[in-house]
């Protein structure tokens, strides 16, 4: 060995080692193999086989080849676009495996039938749950679960709780592929539904409150609340298809670990189109919901409203004064709320044909008006930045 050299630079005399074929059964015995590094001052030395300064031997001990032993850990139902990781760790007799997708309505033999299993058919090329990205050759294999509609593609006659994938992995054998062993496992699709679901929108607080239940949790599961009644707009995945503009997002909450959502939502237009919301969850489920005590949009033209500011002037400390001109044929007892997002800011019967509101407010405030009746929709103008 020469100080004055770096490691990778010091002289090692090659070793050769001898990969046997085919063993007998005689020799397919546990045995030790043995590697001794022996250290010499220099090259001459090595070469001479003679003043070693220092040797270590290694010895690995050698298990005879067995007949393999492929075992499948079971995977829980799974829903749309969650991971899912296939398990074969408890496999014996193998240190490589094989893994592949096969046809999942082919009849699935008996756990102890080698053969039958071995035969089973691969999944189709064209199938929409067909799984593209390589597993790999370790213990263990991940993907993530198909779209319900790819379910929906493969599976057209068959009810939800049928939906499933089908893999198998081959744990290979040193005795060679007759003593290769195979599992097979079936991963059922998890879909989503909501139950329970009650809704209330509380006018004082501007807060618009979805309780319910869904059926996949303890996975990341996210609601989002859409305003009107927009169902037919999503497909089965959850996803928007309909015609732009896309429906107004209220507000999402994570499903909690017990299955119950309780989101609190504040809105910057507390008026819902025909008082409804569409209830979208990211494992596909779909459902609408009509709010107690909604504020039913309707549109500007079918309502008669003119909402305009009559005079303006500013004021002290970056604030404005307004009044305010509602122009619409209110019933007797009509209300009108003249409000924020946030809050009420003036509260009046309305005219017969106009209402006048004169307020002080800070600049680029935006307000509008409700006109409210026991036996009529909620009207909503406008909103005005003053």
């Amino acid at each position: 060995m020469d100080p004055a050299l770096p490691l990778a630079q010091q002289v090692v005399q090659p070793i050769a080692v001898h990969l046997p074929g085919a063993s007998t059964p005689a020799q397919n015995v546990a045995h030790d193999v043995s590697f001794t590094l022996t250290l010499y001052p220099d090259q001459a030395s090595m070469q001479a086989g003679t003043g070693a300064i220092t040797s270590t031997t290694q010895v690995i001990h050698v298990d005879p080849a067995v007949t393999a032993a492929a075992r499948l850990a079971a995977v829980v139902a799974t829903p749309q676009r969650t991971a899912v990781t296939l398990d074969a760790s408890g496999s014996t007799g193998t240190g490589a495996f094989a893994w592949e997708q096969l046809d999942p309505e082919t009849a699935l033999p008996a756990a102890g039938d080698q053969a039958g299993l071995k035969a089973l058919p691969p999944v189709a090329a064209t199938a929409s749950t067909r799984i593209t990205k390589a597993l790999g050759t370790g213990p263990t294999a991940t993907f993530t679960m198909p779209d319900t509609t790819a379910f929906e593609d493969d599976f057209p006659f068959a009810n939800r709780a049928g939906w499933h994938l089908r893999f198998r992995v081959r744990a290979k054998s040193a005795l060679g592929a007759s003593a290769d062993s195979v599992a097979v496992v079936d991963i059922a699709f998890k879909a989503d539904a909501l139950t329970g679901v009650t809704g209330k929108f509380d006018a004082n607080k501007n807060q618009l409150r979805i309780r319910g239940n869904a059926a996949v949790f303890g996975v990341t599961n996210t609601l989002r609340v859409y305003a009107g009644a927009r169902a037919a707009d999503f497909d089965d995945n959850g996803d928007y298809k309909g015609a732009a503009p896309a429906p107004a997002l209220l507000g999402s909450q994570l499903v909690l670990a017990d299955g119950t959502f309780d989101a609190r939502l504040t809105l910057a237009d507390p008026a819902l189109p025909a008082g409804a919301v569409t209830l979208v969850t990211t494992a596909g489920a779909v459902q609408q919901n009509q709010p107690a005590g909604a504020i039913v949009a309707i549109p500007l033209a079918a309502t008669r409203v003119v909402a305009a500011v009559s005079r303006k002037v500013a004021a002290p400390a970056g604030r404005v004064k307004v009044r305010l001109v509602i122009k619409a044929r209110a019933k007797r007892g009509n209300k009108c709320t003249l409000r924020t997002t946030k809050k009420a800011l003036q509260r009046k019967l309305c005219g017969a044909t106009q209402t006048v509101f004169n307020i002080t407010v800070k600049r680029r405030t935006v307000v509008f008006v409700q006109i409210t009746g026991k036996r009529q929709k909620t009207v909503t103008t406008r909103r005005i930045r003053l």
